[in-house]
């Protein structure tokens, strides 16, 4: 289910960028690459619902400590969504 944010032209352009960076994670992680694998997890743009879930599981500090893109959580939930 996509957000309210997003046509479902742009989820689907976001969800194929977001896979195309999985596999490039999934090389990496086979290469024995974990800093590589890390960085490209930071370019991944996770919905805003997912988001959500993650702040509720890991906290806020864990989306800002891994430099997280927000956009679509601020655009559904509004700006300060994460201090909430």
């Amino acid at each position: 289910m996509s957000d309210r944010t997003e046509t479902p032209e742009q989820e689907s352009a976001r969800l194929a960028r977001n896979r195309a960076i999985r596999l490039k994670m999934i090389a990496a992680r086979k290469a024995g690459n974990q800093e590589e694998s890390s960085r490209l997890f930071c370019k991944l743009v996770f919905s805003a619902r997912i988001l959500r879930m993650c702040k509720g599981a890991f906290g806020a500090d864990w989306i800002r400590r891994h430099n997280l893109d927000t956009h679509l959580a601020e655009a559904e939930f509004g700006p300060g969504w994460l201090d909430d």
